[in-house]
């Protein structure tokens, strides 16, 4: 039985980030807004017809801005997340480096440390 249970989750998850993947694209967004204006000549219609605002109004809130800000939405959060993970790629790079600096640091002898020292005096007595 969990076996099934598992099997009907990992499908559902396969169907949530392919549609997720489709529904989070600009082409989706230039979609579902044709899709909004086909309705609006009989929403423009009837808001005349009836010289009441709401249909308008609904029209707006409901079919417009949730279609076509859905996928704009997740546009966004898409490019906000490529941009996050460059940062994390960077921080890891930074940090390997890091790493490397202080393991030589760690192998050199004494001596050394102490002439890499004196030189930085130097450099820091020199550049005042």
């Amino acid at each position: 039985m969990n076996n099934v249970k598992a099997k009907v989750d990992n499908f559902n998850d396969w169907v949530a980030e392919k549609i997720t993947r489709i529904v989070g694209t600009m082409w989706c967004a230039y979609i579902f807004c044709l899709l909004a204006f086909i309705s609006l000549p009989s929403t423009i219609q009837t808001t005349i017809q009836t010289r009441n605002a709401m249909p308008i109004i609904s029209w707006i809130a409901q079919t417009f801005l949730q279609l076509v800000l859905l996928s704009v939405i997740q546009k966004g959060q898409n490019i906000g997340n490529d941009k996050l993970d460059k940062t994390i790629e960077k921080i890891e790079e930074n940090t390997e480096i890091t790493r490397r600096i202080v393991e030589a640091i760690e192998k050199s002898e004494e001596k050394e440390l102490y002439e890499i020292l004196k030189i930085e005096e130097k450099e820091e007595k020199n550049s005042l």
